[in-house]
C-alpha cells in the first residue's frame, strides 16, 4: 500500500472540500497507518472529533451510515485500551444500521462486534448476530468447518466480489475460528473442529474437551508441538505462552490441583511480564496499537488469587484480588472474594493465639494465686485512619460486603422481571445474559441466589465479630427468609 501517495491525494482534495467528513476520516487513517500504527492519541482524537464521543459514553447515536466507519475506528481504539464495554455501546449503535451497510464494512464491523460480546460474556447475542451475518453475506453454514472449497465455496461469488483473493482468506479463517468459538460458548460440546496442528484450532479443542469434562485430553491438546508461527505480542497483539499457561491451570484448578494451578498462573504472569515489557501496556510513544492492552494481567491474577485462597494463602490471595478490583469493581463475586481472604486471615490469626487465660499458678492451698496469661494484643486505629484502607482486616472485609449486598440489590429486581418474562420476540440486542460480573461468567437467577446465601451470611458472621450485633442478627434473618437455602447454612 502506497499510503505515502495517498496522503498526498487526499491532502489535494482538503483544498476543496476542507469539511468533507469522508476526507477528514480517510486523512486520520492514512497518517496512523503511516506512523506505523504508533501515532493513536491522534488518531483517536481525530476519531472522536468526527463522532463527537468525548469523556465517558453513555448513550450512542449513530445518524447515518455514512459515518459508520469513523465510529468502528473509534470503538477498535477503546477495545486495544482495555474498554470493551464503551467499544460495544458503539459497534451495538452501528449494528443499527446492519441493512444498510456495504459488505466490505460489515464484514469488518461484524466480526469485530461478535468479538467484543464473546469477551464480554454475551455468547447468546453473538450467536444471533453471527446468524444474521450468514444470511446478510450468504455465508454457507455447512462449509465453514471444511478444509476444502472444491465442493461448495464458502460465501457466493455475489458477496465476496469486493475483496482479493487474499483478504477472502483472511476472512475465511477469522470467521471460522469466531463460529467455533461461538458455538462452544453456547454448550455445543460435539461440534466438528478441523484437525489443525496450530495453537488457534488446538486451545479451540482443548476448551472443547475442558466443557465436556475430559481434563485430561484438554490438557493433552494444550501441550501439543504446533506447527504454526507463535503467536506473539509483537506480530498479534497477544502471547500464546502466556494463554496456554493459563489454560493449563484453569485445567488444575476444576480437578482440585490448586498448588499445580498456582504455579500454572505463576508461569502466564512470567510469561505476560516478558511479552510485555518491551511494549508497555500504558501509553507509551513507539508501541503500535495492537500492543498496548496486550496484558492479560488482571485475569490471571483473577484466577491466581482463586487457587491462593484454596491453598489457605489469604495475604497472597488478597493481594492478587486487589489488583484486579481496579478494573472490575462492579462485580459482586470479587468483593466476596476479598471478603473470605480478610475472614481467612482473622481465623488463623485466633487460630494460633493462646486460648488458655490461666499462665499458671504460684503459691498452694489458700496462699495460692492464678497467673492470668496477657490479653493478646489489639489493633487500635488512629482516628485519622479511614478503614477503606485495604488491608486483611474484618473492618475492610464489612466494607467489602457491604458493596456486594448494594452490588446484589441493585441487579436483583432486573434479574427477577428478565427470569419471569415469557416474551420470545426480544431483539437481538436486547438479549438478558444475566448480570454481568467481568471477569467470570454472568450470574443467572440460580448462581444469584447461591451468591446472596453466601454473601449475607459472611456479612453477619463478621459483623457479629465486631460486636454489631443488630446489622448481624439482621442479615441473619434475611439470610433465612431465601427460598431453597442450602442446609450447610442452616
Amino acid at each position: 500500500a502506497d499510503y505515502h501517495a495517498c496522503h498526498q491525494t487526499l491532502q489535494k482534495l482538503l483544498k476543496t472540500q476542507d469539511s468533507n467528513t469522508k476526507v477528514l476520516h480517510n486523512k486520520a487513517v492514512v497518517e496512523f497507518y503511516n506512523s506505523d500504527l504508533r501515532r493513536y492519541d491522534q488518531f483517536r482524537s481525530a476519531m472522536m472529533q468526527l463522532t463527537g464521543l468525548v469523556g465517558e459514553i453513555r448513550t450512542v447515536e449513530v445518524k447515518d451510515r455514512e459515518s459508520c466507519a469513523a465510529y468502528v475506528n473509534q470503538a477498535i481504539v477503546l477495545y486495544h485500551f482495555k474498554q470493551p464495554q464503551a467499544a460495544l455501546k458503539i459497534m451495538l449503535a452501528v449494528m443499527v444500521h446492519f441493512d444498510r451497510l456495504d459488505d466490505y464494512l460489515l464484514r469488518r464491523a461484524g466480526i469485530f462486534t461478535v468479538h467484543l460480546l464473546l469477551d464480554t460474556n454475551q455468547p447468546k447475542k453473538a450467536n444471533r448476530l453471527l446468524g444474521m451475518l450468514q444470511n446478510r453475506l450468504g455465508i454457507q453454514v455447512y462449509a465453514i468447518l471444511s478444509d476444502s472449497d472444491e465442493d461448495e465455496p464458502l460465501i457466493d461469488n455475489e458477496s465476496r466480489k469486493d475483496i482479493s483473493e487474499l483478504q477472502f482468506e483472511e476472512f475465511r479463517k477469522e470467521f471460522r475460528l469466531i463460529l467455533i468459538r461461538s458455538n462452544l460458548l453456547n454448550g455445543k460440546k460435539n461440534m466438528s473442529i478441523p484437525l489443525e496442528d496450530t495453537s488457534e484450532y488446538s486451545i479451540l479443542k482443548g476448551h472443547q474437551y475442558f466443557l465436556g469434562n475430559d481434563y485430561q485430553m484438554a490438557a493433552k491438546e494444550l501441550s501439543k508441538q504446533f506447527t504454526n508461527e507463535p503467536v506473539s505480542v509483537n506480530k498479534h497483539g497477544e502471547d500464546q505462552n502466556t494463554i496456554l499457561a493459563n489454560n493449563m491451570g484453569v485445567i488444575h484448578f476444576s480437578v482440585k490441583h490448586y498448588a499445580l494451578a498456582a504455579r500454572f498462573f505463576q508461569q502466564a504472569l512470567l510469561f505476560d511480564k516478558s511479552a510485555t515489557e518491551d511494549t508497555s501496556t500504558e501509553k507509551v510513544e513507539g508501541s503500535p496499537l495492537y500492543c498496548v492492552g496486550a496484558t492479560k494481567r488482571p485475569e490471571i491474577l483473577y484466577n491466581h488469587g482463586l487457587a491462593l485462597l484454596h491453598l489457605q494463602r489469604p495475604k497472597e490471595a488478597f493481594e492478587c484480588m486487589l489488583i484486579v478490583l481496579n478494573s472490575n469493581h462492579n462485580n459482586p463475586r470479587l468483593w466476596l472474594r476479598l471478603a473470605e481472604c480478610c475472614i481467612m486471615v482473622h481465623r488463623q490469626e485466633k487460630q494460633t493465639q493462646n486460648t488458655n487465660i490461666c499462665h499458671g499458678t504460684v503459691g498452694s492451698g489458700v496462699h495460692r494465686k492464678y497467673v492470668l496469661n496477657p490479653l493478646p494484643k489489639t489493633a487500635v486505629v488512629d482516628g485519622d485512619q479511614s478503614l477503606a484502607i485495604p488491608a486483611t482486616t474484618l473492618e475492610f472485609g464489612s466494607l467489602c460486603l457491604r458493596n456486594a449486598v448494594s452490588l446484589l440489590e441493585y441487579h436483583e429486581p432486573e434479574l427477577i422481571r428478565q427470569s419471569e418474562s415469557t416474551d420470545k420476540t426480544v431483539p437481538w440486542d436486547k438479549l438478558f445474559e444475566g448480570v454481568p460480573c467481568n471477569p467470570s461468567l454472568p450470574m443467572k437467577l440460580a448462581s444469584f441466589n447461591k451468591l446472596k446465601c453466601a454473601v449475607l451470611a459472611a456479612y453477619s458472621y463478621v459483623l457479629n465479630t465486631l460486636g454489631e450485633y443488630t446489622l448481624a442478627l439482621r442479615y441473619a434473618k434475611q439470610l433465612l427468609t431465601m427460598k431453597d437455602l442450602p442446609q450447610s447454612y442452616l
